[in-house]
């Protein structure tokens, strides 16, 4: 038995045609065709491992602060009222004030302000306290 010419050919073919489709080949075999550029991986120093992220997502705990029950059960210390000048009251004039700041400039109006309470000098914005 003899084998047909075109035989060796055909197998040639196939081969070459074989070849062709497990070679992924360079651009100018594909043409038209995209393939997307691979990406390089990350190194292992870049990566966080999942445990640290999680970790490092919340914040730290606070420390809790030991509070003496003699201090939790006193009451705070009145507010210390500030080195404020008096001002001066006027003879023959009451509820009338010169600010200590501005006692040329004019009489201030404290009616209805208690003895020691803070008032805000009309002139130079300052506080100073009713006589």
């Amino acid at each position: 038995m003899t084998l047909p010419r075109f035989l060796p050919v055909a197998l040639a073919c196939f081969g070459l045609f074989a070849l062709s489709a497990c070679h992924e080949g360079d651009e100018t075999s594909t043409v038209g065709v995209h393939t997307p550029t691979p990406r390089p991986k990350p190194t292992p120093t870049t990566q966080i491992p999942p445990d640290e992220q999680i970790a490092n997502s919340t914040p730290p705990p606070t420390p809790k602060t030991r509070v003496d029950s003699a201090q939790a059960n006193s009451t705070p210390p009145p507010p210390v009222k500030a080195d404020y000048p008096y001002g001066s009251p006027v003879p023959g004039h009451p509820g009338f004030v010169t600010s200590p700041y501005a006692p040329d400039a004019g009489y201030v109006d404290v009616h209805g302000f208690t003895p020691s309470q803070e008032v805000r000098c009309p002139y130079t914005n300052k506080i100073f306290l009713v006589p």
